[in-house]
């Protein structure tokens, strides 16, 4: 219902509905949404109970369910995975720069690593915040054409 229908037309009535989600459920889904590890060899260690055969089973249908549902959003969420981890690895480098510039040269090598690092972090994230967003309802992904493409080394540089 949109602002102006509720402000002018006070006799209609509306109902806000609260689901409520067990934090290890969304934790759960976090897992088996980003593949980052099977959910079984860190379940314990992040508070979660091990999951049975049928159980993995069932769980990575409903993940396959909720990727599927921000499939079209994926490029997007690429890009702006790329974009954080080189702003993230620009800020390191800045940092290192200005606090210990022998140890520069040391790094870059370890440049490309250190990128990828920060993408996974980021992509991971993003996965997971799209993923079990969209599962909660908290918004819908329609219409999205996300065929982003950025030139990194050209927006580094200011181009």
């Amino acid at each position: 219902m949109s602002w102006f229908n509720r402000f002018f037309k006070k006799g209609i009535e509306y109902e806000t509905v609260q689901t409520d989600i067990p934090l290890t459920t969304i934790v759960r889904w976090y897992l088996y949404d980003t593949e980052l590890v099977e959910p079984n060899e860190i379940a314990e260690e992040v508070g979660l109970s091990l999951v049975s055969e049928e159980g993995d089973v069932k769980e990575k249908e409903d993940s396959a369910h909720r990727i599927h549902n921000i499939l079209t959003a994926m490029p997007y969420l690429e890009t702006i995975s790329n974009i954080s981890a080189n702003v993230l690895v620009s800020l390191h480098l800045k940092e290192l720069e200005e606090n210990n510039p022998s140890a520069l040269e040391e790094f870059d090598s370890e440049i490309f690593n250190m990128v990828s690092v920060y993408k996974a972090v980021a992509l991971s994230t993003l996965i997971g915040a799209f993923s079990i967003g969209s599962e909660l309802d908290l918004f819908h992904i329609t219409g999205i054409t996300s065929d982003i493409e950025v030139d990194m080394e050209k927006y580094l540089n200011g181009e």
